[in-house]
């Protein structure tokens, strides 16, 4: 399976509720430095996959990530959590 982040996959936030991942934004400046993915609400971030092995988690496949809300103008923020692949993306 690939261990990259998929327009479509899932991201669990620790502790939280999650988003699908959408198309992300290429436009930058000096105050937006782009980013993968855009969440459910339009917040943009990125996904970086610090697991080493997938594992199975409520019936799914799924890996720890990194995501960043990247900031516009201001520092991003960052949190840990889970991706869930899509399953028309799979391998």
């Amino acid at each position: 399976m690939t261990k990259i982040a998929e327009i479509g996959d899932y991201v669990e936030y620790d502790g939280k509720a999650g988003t699908i991942l959408q198309e992300g934004e290429t436009f930058t400046d000096s105050g937006f430095a782009g980013s993968q993915f855009r969440s459910n609400s339009g917040t943009a971030i990125n996904v970086m996959i610090t697991g080493r092995k997938w594992i199975i988690k409520n019936g799914r496949f799924a890996i720890r990530v990194k995501i960043e809300a990247v900031g516009d103008c201001e520092p991003s923020s960052f949190w840990g959590g889970y991706l869930f692949k899509n399953n028309e993306n799979k391998d």
